[in-house]
């Protein structure tokens, strides 16, 4: 009788352990996630052949309107330089309103898939140039769980614009992708 009434409660232990974990879990509805992203790149811009380092970092806020849907958006600063002499310098701003759904993939890996609209106002130095962007993007990012309301993400994203206007220079639109890292807390 002693062992069935303890095993009784170990299985109920165990059963409101799980239940306390599962409430813990990355992605319930009502939870709110801050971080940010960074991202850094060194290409080759196929119209002009120079090549061009940018920096960005994007500070984000979401909130799990459902279990594993997000609703949130996205502020992001950039800058970029191009290689030579009197080359031009961009500096940017994106706003970027975004819906995602966290697809857990065990214990501590999830996969947050999100989609967005962004907005960019573009200013090029010199010649005080400016240029605004309408576009669409996806992000694809693993979140790696490092500790309870902590995780790292990394992975492919791709963005492109669906419209464009510019002061005195090319309103062509552009289309970038590459890889983004960041980190996030919940609570």
């Amino acid at each position: 009788m002693r062992k069935l009434t303890a095993l009784a409660f170990a299985t109920a232990a165990a059963l409101s352990a799980g239940t306390a974990s599962a409430q813990q879990r990355f992605g319930n509805e009502g939870q709110i996630v801050l971080g940010g992203d960074l991202r850094f790149a060194v290409d080759r811009s196929s119209w002009s052949g120079r090549g061009r380092t940018s920096f960005e970092l994007q500070p984000a806020a979401d909130f799990f309107v459902a279990k594993n849907l997000s609703l949130g958006g996205a502020l992001g600063f950039g800058w970029a330089g191009m290689d030579g002499d009197a080359a031009p310098k961009e500096t940017w701003l994106r706003i970027a309103p975004r819906i995602g759904y966290n697809v857990r993939l065990g214990d501590s890996v999830s996969l947050w898939p999100r989609f967005n609209l962004a907005f960019e106002a573009k200013w090029v130095d010199p010649g005080d140039r400016n240029r605004n962007a309408f576009g669409l993007g996806f992000d694809f990012p693993f979140a790696i769980h490092l500790a309870r309301h902590f995780f790292v993400g990394i992975g492919p994203y791709v963005q492109t614009e669906l419209a464009a206007s510019a002061d005195r220079y090319d309103d062509s639109t552009v289309t970038s992708f590459g890889f983004r890292t960041g980190v996030w807390g919940w609570f």
